[in-house]
């Protein structure tokens, strides 16, 4: 049996003791076989268990931690969700320093609007950010004082409608502001790439129109996906209606400015000849004409898939026409008129763009939503084309 002495009085006490039990001073074990003292063992295992809670305490922490930060880098920089297509290869001949706007790549995405010189919001952006193209950050000044042919007549219209982003749109002080005027800006650009494409069509060769023709239906398909992508990242945000119009107004500000670069004419050239008021009104009328017969396509289509790809060209034939008869009335009625119609038009599209939505939320989720959105865009488009032809006077 093992002793416990006191080492202070000598007292012998028996096995277990803690303290001595004659002057109460700390007990050490005598082991009498190992000639020495030794401390007396405690229960190590409560101070063991109590070490391991909180190692599992603090791992825990730890993973909760690295799971927040992962979930903000996943939500800050989805690399999926770019809304933006590769630099399309025809928007890279046009001019820089002739339209006076400035556009930066990437990461091979292309952000519009990108002042070069620091001064925009969004010059920290990496290419796997999404982001809304901006407006144009600085006044555009005109290229042309005098033009003198039509090229340089729509680099000035262009340089208006880029001052327009600017005043309007990049100076807003609220998002209603900005959606509004994102909006107005993109049907601006959309007036003046009918236009020009309008011109070419009429002065280019048949086998250049056609290759251009072609190209313009591929170019129409990156933007239209372009801008579904771009509103599908920011729906149900305040930002939705900005992202939708602002990459509408990105792609259709570059269009224009190559379909610009096309033209080849020289200060000298003479305008086209201009049209008598009643073949103008029969061109117009004959276009719509051909547009109707198109919609049949809509009806005998064989599936769903079929019905909305045909509603959607059918859209955009009525909406080519549209904007080639308002430019048309621009430049024939006086400043009087076209002020008081363009108000008009600006009511048209709000009504158009409430029918649209109200049409497909009705089907949403249905097979049917796209046809239905395509749909009542041309049947409101339809109306509205016969109303401006029926205003070119006799």
């Amino acid at each position: 049996m093992i002793e416990i002495i006191c080492p202070r009085c000598s007292h012998i006490n028996p096995t277990g003791s803690i303290a001595c039990g004659r002057c109460g001073s700390p007990l050490t074990i005598h082991n009498p076989g190992a000639g020495d003292y030794v401390p007396p063992r405690r229960n190590s295992r409560q101070g063991s268990g109590a070490l391991i809670a909180i190692i599992a305490v603090l791992g825990v922490v730890l993973l909760l931690v690295l799971a927040v930060l992962l979930f903000l880098l996943l939500k800050v920089s989805p690399a999926s969700s770019v809304p933006f297509a590769d630099v399309p290869s025809s928007t890279q001949n046009y001019s820089v320093s002739e339209s006076g706007i400035n556009t930066a790549v990437i990461s091979g995405k292309i952000v519009a609007g990108f002042d070069l010189s620091g001064n925009n919001d969004e010059s920290t952006v990496s290419g796997a950010d999404v982001i809304i193209p901006s407006p144009i950050s600085s006044p555009v000044s005109m290229p042309y004082s005098n033009p003198v042919n039509s090229r340089q007549r729509y680099m000035n219209n262009a340089a208006k409608t880029g001052n327009y982003e600017y005043y309007n749109i990049y100076n807003a002080s609220n998002q209603t502001d900005r959606n509004l005027h994102a909006r107005v800006a993109f049907e601006k650009w959309d007036v003046l790439l009918n236009e020009v494409y309008n011109y070419l069509k009429n002065t280019m060769s048949p086998s250049e129109f056609k290759a251009l023709d072609k190209d313009e239906l591929n170019w129409i398909n990156r933007k239209e996906t372009a801008i579904s992508q771009a509103v599908s990242y920011y729906k149900g945000t305040a930002k939705e209606t900005e992202a939708r119009y602002m990459t509408g107004t990105y792609y259709t500000r570059e269009r224009c400015y190559y379909l610009i670069s096309l033209i080849n004419e020289s200060a000298s050239s003479p305008k086209p000849q201009q049209e008598s008021i009643p073949a103008v009104r029969d061109n117009y009328l004959n276009r719509a004409s051909q547009i109707e017969s198109y919609e049949s396509n809509i009806k005998n289509a064989g599936n769903q898939t079929d019905r909305n790809l045909h509603a959607r060209v059918a859209f955009e034939k009525w909406d080519v026409l549209l904007n080639d008869i308002y430019s048309y009335l621009r430049n024939n009625m006086s400043k009087s008129e076209f002020k008081a119609l363009d108000a008009d038009e600006l009511s048209w599209i709000k009504r158009k763009e409430t029918a649209i939505s109200n049409a497909a939320a009705e089907h949403k989720g249905l097979a049917t939503e796209t046809e239905a959105r395509y749909t009542t865009g041309i049947s409101y488009t339809k109306e509205r084309c016969y109303y401006l032809i029926s205003l070119i006077k006799q």
